[in-house]
């Protein structure tokens, strides 16, 4: 019986022979023997991905940042609902602009002073939703997944509290921000309602980062078709997908990071799939693949 050290010691002697076959090109021997090499590393455990794939926020966010110097894309504001931690990665992808954070729970007020006390930011203790108020928010023991929906879990050990409600709209009159805006919402099911307050800002947005689950996860909470029709009658279409997180009951995929763009705005000006160089390497290259 083959033990973990082993397999090691057979992965590590075998690693430069796939190395060489997998930069081999030409022939569909070529490509036969590369199929052959990821099946056999994926019995060790080990998948093989292009680096240039975009897989976290993080990675998607500097896309965006990187083509919007191209595209001389330059966010007034950005706004973070949905605070927590924080999304280091999104500040870092626009520093120039003025931030927005809104938070519902207060655990946070020290994460959002520091932000504040590093970018040039304002932060409101409060719940974005569709209309100005008062709710109740459900409160997770780990506070990360607290809404203002109600969870299907019954089985979760819940805290309730009132909280004010605010529009983003009305966020953004208030302070005075100045568009075009990036925009990020993760906010546990509740993300439609959050948009429903912010139809004045959605129309000078350009970039709109959603959390959006693929199940049922909250009473009455929309799915990924819910806000990808959503976002399509408000004038944005999918861009990137990526931040793929898998639910522990049957490890089937449950959330992802959304990144929205204008239908047609800035980062849609061309549909074309290549130029006509990259084609020509292409061609050059079968066993390439964009």
């Amino acid at each position: 019986m083959q033990t973990s050290r082993d397999a090691c010691s057979t992965l590590q002697t075998c690693l430069p022979v796939f190395a060489a076959v997998l930069r081999a090109r030409g022939g569909g021997r070529s490509y036969m023997m590369r199929t052959a090499v990821k099946w056999a590393l994926r019995s060790f455990g080990f998948e093989i991905v292009r680096s240039d794939r975009r897989i976290t926020l993080a990675d998607a966010l500097e896309h965006i940042a990187k083509l919007s110097e191209e595209i001389g894309f330059s966010p007034q504001t950005v706004i973070d609902v949905g605070v927590a931690d924080g999304t280091p990665e999104l500040y870092r992808s626009f520093p120039k602009a003025k931030l927005l954070l809104i938070e519902p729970l207060k655990e946070f007020e020290d994460v959002l002073e520091a932000i504040c006390a590093q970018y040039d930011a304002a932060y409101v203790i409060a719940a974005a939703d569709r209309q100005r108020g008062t709710t109740t928010i459900n409160i997770t023991p780990d506070l990360h997944g607290s809404s203002i929906l109600n969870p299907k879990e019954s089985h979760l050990e819940l805290k309730t509290r009132e909280v004010p409600t605010v529009t983003i709209d009305s966020v953004v009159d208030d302070i005075g921000l100045k568009g075009p805006f990036v925009l990020k919402v993760d906010a546990q099911s509740s993300e439609l309602r959050v948009l429903s307050g912010a139809s004045r800002t959605l129309e000078m947005s350009e970039v709109i980062v959603l959390e959006v689950p693929l199940f049922q996860f909250a009473k009455d909470g929309p799915q990924l078709f819910d806000i990808v029709v959503f976002m399509k009658r408000n004038g944005f279409v999918v861009y990137d997908i990526v931040g793929h997180n898998y639910r522990p009951l049957d490890d089937a995929l449950a959330e992802v990071d959304v990144v929205f763009v204008k239908e047609n705005g800035m980062f849609r000006s061309s549909h074309l799939f290549a130029s006509a160089e990259q084609r020509k390497q292409q061609f050059a290259e079968p066993d390439k693949r964009f």
